[in-house]
């Protein structure tokens, strides 16, 4: 089923001036997919601005913009939701659009189910927006509710606190385990003593999600000296750019 004949015929069109190579069901399949998308963005967008947000999140998945930090099919909402927030397209969607647009593009972009016309084939699913605006909410609000940790934006940590930092529950908040050690490495104390650092572990929250434990010294005239440990939790929305009491970032 076809939800507009002008985004299938718009899809045809660059089917054939790019070469995709994608054949009748294909575009409509994709023509279905971009006017959800338009239609969750509340028609902010042209049918070309559509199809090229598409593209460049589909490539910095994938690895092809090495330039932009990378992440996986798994945490790839939680991407594409960081990534809205500074592609110029989709820089100025509100909150819910953004949720919702980042969501379709993560059902387009990373989940697997049968092929409706082969079904000994796997195939993207891409089915999934003939039914609609309302089957793309409704899938993110299941989701959300079964999955909280992965779909619910929600910041775990409040920096205004004094044990910011500083406990399980009230860690650093960056988005990947790659970037706890990149925010370790750009911090240093107030009196501007470099730091260093040992993992001494990981532990869970209350409400499940995983924090990492980081010893903290200075160097010391004999030996490096423990100032601290600093408990940062990888799984978060956006970096902070906060650093927690008696530190501050590398000038």
């Amino acid at each position: 089923m076809v939800l507009n004949n002008e985004f299938k015929n718009k899809m045809i069109e660059i089917n054939k001036e790019y070469n995709l190579g994608l054949d009748n069901y294909e575009c409509e399949c994709y023509s279905n997919c971009f006017y959800v998308l338009d239609e969750l963005s509340n028609h902010q967008f042209e049918f070309e601005e559509i199809f090229d947000t598409y593209d460049f999140f589909s490539d910095v998945l994938y690895g092809k913009r090495p330039e932009i930090d990378i992440f996986d099919s798994d945490d790839a909402f939680k991407g594409f939701y960081r990534l809205s927030k500074r592609y110029s397209t989709t820089k100025n969607l509100t909150e819910q659009q953004r949720i919702y647009f980042c969501f379709a593009l993560y059902q387009a972009l990373c989940i697997m189910q049968v092929d409706s016309q082969n079904s000994e084939k796997m195939t993207w699913n891409m089915d999934v927006f003939e039914k609609g605006v309302s089957a793309i909410i409704s899938e993110y609000e299941f989701s959300a509710k079964e999955f909280p940790n992965k779909f619910v934006i929600k910041k775990y940590s409040d920096y205004s606190k004094s044990d910011y930092g500083y406990c399980i529950e009230n860690p650093i908040e960056v988005v990947s385990v790659r970037t706890e050690y990149q925010y370790l490495e750009g911090i240093q104390t107030e009196n501007n003593n470099k730091i260093t650092y040992n993992r001494i572990g990981s532990a869970s929250r209350t409400d499940g999600i995983i924090v990492d434990c980081f010893d903290i010294y200075t160097k010391g005239l004999l030996k490096n000296k423990k100032i601290a440990t600093l408990y940062i939790s990888g799984y978060g929305f956006e970096n902070t750019s906060h650093t927690p009491k008696g530190f501050k970032f590398i000038m």
